[in-house]
């Protein structure tokens, strides 16, 4: 073959992407990291893994429910990393990994400081501590610990408000006086009325409080005839009232709940704790509208055994009567407040 012919086969050789060199063809590298998803980072033997982001960042004002998410260089050890992670506190935080095994998520609950009186509960730093004992896939630690410091958001203030003596206490119609009692039932002195309860707190609380929970606690004084058996269960009305007149005793209010169970047959001595978280952050938002107190009344279920179905106010004249003690009786407010 002479050299024109061999130039052009060369040049229609190298057209085509291939020369026949004579000599075995290179092998295929294959660059996908060995036992790991296509993407995820691969360890690098002999060279520390690194912390490359934290969230939330280090300083952050957090709630008591934490979520750290940690991301790592490559792909880490979970055992060791889960080992070396600790919270304030004795209990372990549960553990969340993504795929690529570089990101843990760990979660656990650091309570807000609590008390009676927010001057003398101190808002609450705590740190998170990633010690360098975490290792990647190969063994090799990290180069030094990692300490994140964070700030919870709230304190927690749970304080009782006694009852008003001037808009607590009983009435039936006529509504002629207050008595210093909260009773309710059937009064035998009159055939025709029944008595019913009321129950006012005034209190004063921060502007920027969130209310986590309240609730009405009482204890039964003393009990007449059998008023749980003859009126069923003791009710709790939320109401407004500026005076305990004939308006407030018979004038319309939100059922709430039953405070006692007729089927409990309750007794003198027996006490009770009553949520009323709802009705009270509703009085709270609207506080100066409503003289920043909140207010409930004391009913049976059926005020009279004659009329199961509703309220009919008359009474067989048998006196059939519950009083709570009310000197045990207050309300308990836990709130948050930062």
């Amino acid at each position: 073959m002479n050299r024109t012919s061999l130039l052009v086969l060369l040049l229609a050789s190298a057209a085509c992407g291939t020369v026949d060199t004579g000599e075995p063809p290179d092998p295929v590298v294959d660059h996908t990291p060995d036992g790991g998803p296509t993407g995820s980072p691969d360890p690098v033997p002999n060279v520390a893994p690194t912390v490359l982001a934290v969230d939330p960042p280090a300083g952050s004002v957090v709630d008591e429910d934490v979520a750290l998410i940690i991301t790592f260089s490559e792909p880490m050890d979970h055992t060791s990393v889960e080992a070396a992670l600790s919270f304030p506190g004795s209990t372990p935080p549960g553990f969340e990994w993504n795929q690529d095994g570089n990101q843990v998520t760990a979660s656990r609950r650091v309570a807000y400081p609590e008390g009676a009186d927010p001057a003398q509960v101190e808002p609450r730093s705590f740190d998170i501590l990633l010690a360098a004992g975490a290792s990647d896939l190969d063994g090799e630690p990290l180069g030094e610990e990692l300490v994140v410091d964070y700030t919870l958001h709230y304190r927690r203030i749970t304080t009782a408000f006694p009852f008003s003596q001037t808009l607590s206490g009983n009435c039936f119609l006529p509504c002629s006086g207050t008595w210093s009692w909260v009773v309710a039932g059937e009064n035998s002195s009159d055939t025709t009325v029944t008595n019913r309860g009321f129950l006012t707190v005034p209190f004063v609380l921060p502007a920027d409080i969130t209310v986590e929970a309240a609730s009405i606690e009482t204890a039964i004084e003393a009990m007449t005839g059998d008023p749980f058996g003859e009126l069923g269960d003791l009710i709790v009305d939320d109401v407004t009232f500026s005076a305990i007149t004939d308006q407030s005793l018979y004038g319309r209010g939100k059922a709430l709940g039953s405070l006692y169970l007729a089927a409990d047959h309750p007794g003198p001595g027996v006490t009770a704790t009553f949520d009323v978280t709802a009705a009270f952050a509703d009085d709270y938002a609207y506080r100066a509208e409503r003289s920043y107190r909140t207010q409930f009344r004391i009913r049976f279920l059926h005020d009279s055994p004659e009329d199961p179905t509703y309220d009919s106010y008359h009474s067989d004249g048998k006196q059939d009567v519950v009083r709570l003690l009310r000197d045990a009786t207050s309300l308990s407010v836990t709130y948050l407040i930062p």
